[in-house]
């Protein structure tokens, strides 16, 4: 049975962005703390003064034997004094004699190592060739000296230093070249006549490149070589016309510097020669113009006619002004505004007029705004009496509206305003549509029965009503008489019946019969022995989840024939209670989700591994199924004081998964920043593209490796790719931050998408997505998102969007 232990590789996250920064410091006071590793290099301690041992080693260098045991030792002597003595010291006076084979490359040696030498004596010296070098001359001190060959035999007069220089019997040939990719570099036997080569011209862009002033050659190599390839550089030189005329000029590449000149002629008398576009702006007026190749070059000559037209678009109003017009002329045109006054309804241009500059064709399109027309009107024994009339835009207020009111006299308000303000002395209103406002000083009960076809009453007990109020009734959309027998509103008769102040809405939307189109289907199966799973099924994406295991279990094509997540076929089937979780982490594969960061298990759980039953190892607390959604509950943890919801929807190729973490009311006990973190183990794909961190200046690379070692990405401008070796025992770890992550198989492709937001705060060192390998020999690869950290209190939605596609 395989059973996953935690690992640094699996999830490493900080407890927030201020937890990350100490935990950061943690690390490094623990590295601070670690003694630094002194290094000694005592080769050369014998030929070093007391003075320079202690420059080099520090003081107490003589207690160290490591150094001492390299230097000729003192003598230590005891004397009888019984008489006095008198000692004779007899010194050696010597030379130091350094010696060494000089190659750049490390090549050859010398037959004797640096050593002291007494004052006249003659030492003899031998170069020794190898197979990579062989023996040129003696350089330095020999004067004096007796050479024969590669031997020199030295009288020691003086302190000496020597060296045997060596000529490599390979020659380095390198070719120094800003472009292009040159052929020839290479490690050739000196003597030799090699032959190189550069493709040229070597692009830039589309319309830039460089071409090398030499494309091949040969040199003969004495020694080591090396050549400096010079290049060009040249520009794409183009240009046409806007179809009203032609353009004579030099077309190609042409080399930086060079000078030319365009001459631009009208097609006939209707047009002429109004200025050059993708040349400087002082020059594009001079026809014929002289310019120097500095650049690309994609120059088109503007030929207008003498005379434009102005068009004006307008849906309602008479226009003038519109017609043709000399070209450079200032042209006014204008509509009639406002409309005329349909049913309390207008629209009034904005603006009704203005003034063209004529310098193309033109064209107007007026704005018109609609307006709508509200009526104040006073009632009472007399009649009724207008007060007042306002034309406003529609969704303006009108604010304050009142009516003069005499000593002894009270009023409603009626008609189109809400019935909380019918009491007020002043109302407001929105003229979202023609309306009338009614103050009513004489108002009387009003009755209001609702009966059914059946001759059934259906109404609020009240029926008596004054004009400024509103009768509100429920009425039943469907009247059971039996569990085998209904009665179902029908409300178009309904609709008939609503006057213009009425008001009549549905209490709530009713779920469609049919799922929309490319909406996937669920019902429920078994799967690999996992039984009450639900699978989400259209015609090109297939998910099944397990409740047993709070689990995505299956992802890929309709039929569960072919699982892009990678499942423990050891513990295919189980479920697990809570003595079993907490004694090992049973690692079932497909996806999980748990609360960011676990490093949280450390301050609330008071251990490391396993994590919470409750988000992973029990059974969900709750599923909900409906059309086009399942929504997945975890049950809640005291200690985290949340649960995780999920909600999954599939849509043609396409799921859609939306996590939260659901805040227990009254039992949170903490203030750390979390959010919810989603782990899927796929099968190991062929290569993984991330997209490239918005945050450059924690992620230079566009990304950050964690730990272990992955060849170097292939770079895109936005996206970097890695090739996924073989599972092996060494894991390794990359993150972004990024809205995309995309791995290829031989067969499909899956893509990761999700919502990025500059500032947002995340764990992981600020990376949302993380691609894991695991510290063992298993076929899978682990893709993680880490959803954005808050306070459990404004927890918010982390939504991924997988898209499956086949090949």
């Amino acid at each position: 049975m395989i059973k996953r232990t935690f690992t640094s590789a699996l999830v490493a996250v900080a407890l927030s962005s201020c937890q990350s920064n100490n935990a950061e410091k943690d690390k490094e006071a623990e590295n601070a703390a670690i003694p630094k590793t002194k290094v000694y290099d005592v080769r050369d301690v014998n030929f070093l003064t007391p003075e320079q041992r202690t420059a080099r080693y520090g003081e107490g260098w003589e207690k160290n034997p490591a150094i001492v045991r390299h230097i000729k030792p003192d003598v230590a002597v005891e004397v009888d004094m019984t008489n006095s003595r008198e000692i004779s010291l007899q010194y050696e006076k010597q030379f130091a004699l350094h010696v060494k084979a000089d190659n750049p490359e490390g090549y050859g040696s010398v037959s004797i190592k640096n050593k002291w030498v007494k004052v006249g004596d003659t030492v003899t010296i031998k170069a020794n060739n190898d197979d990579n070098a062989t023996f040129h001359e003696w350089v330095g001190d020999i004067e004096g000296a007796e050479v024969t060959g590669d031997t020199i035999s030295i009288k020691m007069d003086r302190p000496r230093n020597i060296a045997a220089a060596f000529l490599s019997n390979n020659v380095k040939f390198n070719i120094d070249s800003k472009f292009g990719k040159p052929e020839g570099s290479g490690t050739y036997e000196r003597g030799s006549k090699v032959a190189w080569s550069v493709a040229s011209p070597v692009a830039l862009s589309e319309n830039e490149r460089m071409v090398a002033r030499e494309k091949s050659g040969s040199a003969v190599l004495n020694d080591n070589h090396n050549i400096t390839l010079e290049w060009e550089h040249e520009f794409l030189v183009q240009s046409t016309s806007n179809g009203n005329g032609s353009v004579e000029s030099p077309a190609g590449w042409l080399a930086h510097g060079e000078e030319i000149t365009l001459m631009a002629t009208p097609k006939d008398d209707q047009f002429e020669f109004v200025k050059w576009e993708g040349i400087t702006e002082e020059l594009a007026q001079t026809n014929p113009v002289t310019i120097t190749v500095d650049g690309a070059v994609n120059a088109k000559a503007i030929f207008l006619k003498k005379e434009f037209n102005l068009n004006v678009n307008s849906e309602h109003g008479e226009i003038t002004g519109a017609g043709a017009h000399a070209r450079g002329s200032e042209v006014t045109w204008a509509v009639s505004s406002p409309t005329e006054d349909i049913k309390g309804t207008r629209f009034i241009a904005v603006p009704a007029t203005g003034t063209v500059t004529i310098d193309s064709d033109k064209e107007v399109n007026v704005n018109w705004v609609e307006q709508v027309l509200v009526k104040v009107i006073k009632k009472s024994g007399d009649g009724q009496e207008l007060l007042g009339t306002y034309w406003l835009n529609k969704g303006d207020s009108v604010d304050n509206i009142t009516v003069p009111v005499k000593d002894g006299e009270s009023f409603f308000w009626a008609g189109d305003i809400q019935t909380a303000n019918v009491e007020d002395s002043e109302v407001d209103i929105v003229a979202d549509k023609p309306k009338t406002v009614i103050a009513d000083f004489n108002p009387k009960p009003n009755t209001l029965t609702i009966k059914s076809n059946e001759g059934e009453v259906v109404s609020e007990s009240k029926n008596e009503y004054y004009s400024h109020q509103k009768a509100k009734n429920n009425i039943p959309g469907t009247i059971y008489n039996s569990p085998a027998e209904r009665n179902v509103l029908d409300v178009a008769p309904l609709k008939e019946q609503i006057q213009e102040h009425d008001k009549l809405a549905l209490t709530h939307i009713e779920a469609p019969d049919m799922l929309e189109k490319g909406h996937a289907k669920i019902d429920f199966t078994e799967y690999m022995g996992w039984k009450n799973c639900i699978r989400m099924a259209s015609k090109e994406l297939e998910i099944i989840i397990s409740p047993d295991v709070g689990r995505v279990i299956y992802m890929g094509t309709p039929g569960g024939k072919e699982n892009t997540l990678w499942l423990n076929e050891d513990l295919a089937g189980q479920s697990f209670s809570r003595g079993e979780a907490l004694n090992q982490w049973n690692d079932v594969g497909g996806s999980r989700v748990w609360v960011a960061p676990v490093e949280l298990n450390h301050m609330l759980l008071k251990r490391e591994f396993p994590p919470a039953y409750e988000f992973d190892g029990a059974p969900a607390a709750e599923l909900t199924a409906s059309l086009g959604k399942v929504i997945l509950t975890s049950r809640s943890n005291a200690d985290f004081g949340c649960a995780i919801e999920r909600t999954f929807e599939v849509k043609h190729n396409q799921l859609i998964v939306s996590s939260k973490l659901l805040a227990q009311e009254g039992k949170i006990g903490h203030n750390f920043s979390v959010g919810p973190a989603t782990f899927t183990e796929f099968q190991r794909p062929t290569s993984v593209t991330l997209g490239k961190s918005i945050f450059e200046e924690m992620h230079p690379t566009g990304y950050v490796v964690f730990n272990g070692e992955l060849a170097e990405p292939a770079e895109q401008e936005n996206s970097v790719t890695f090739a996924v070796p073989k599972p092996s025992d060494e894991g390794w770890k990359v993150g972004t931050h990024a809205a995309e992550l995309h791995m290829d198989y031989p067969g499909y492709s899956i893509t990761a998408n999700a919502l990025v937001t500059p500032g947002e705060e995340v764990c992981e060192q600020n990376t949302n997505f993380q691609v894991t390998s695991p510290e063992e020999s298993i076929d899978y690869l682990e893709i993680s998102h880490i959803g954005s950290m808050t306070q459990l209190n404004q927890a918010k939605i982390s939504t991924v969007t997988w898209t499956f596609n086949k090949k």
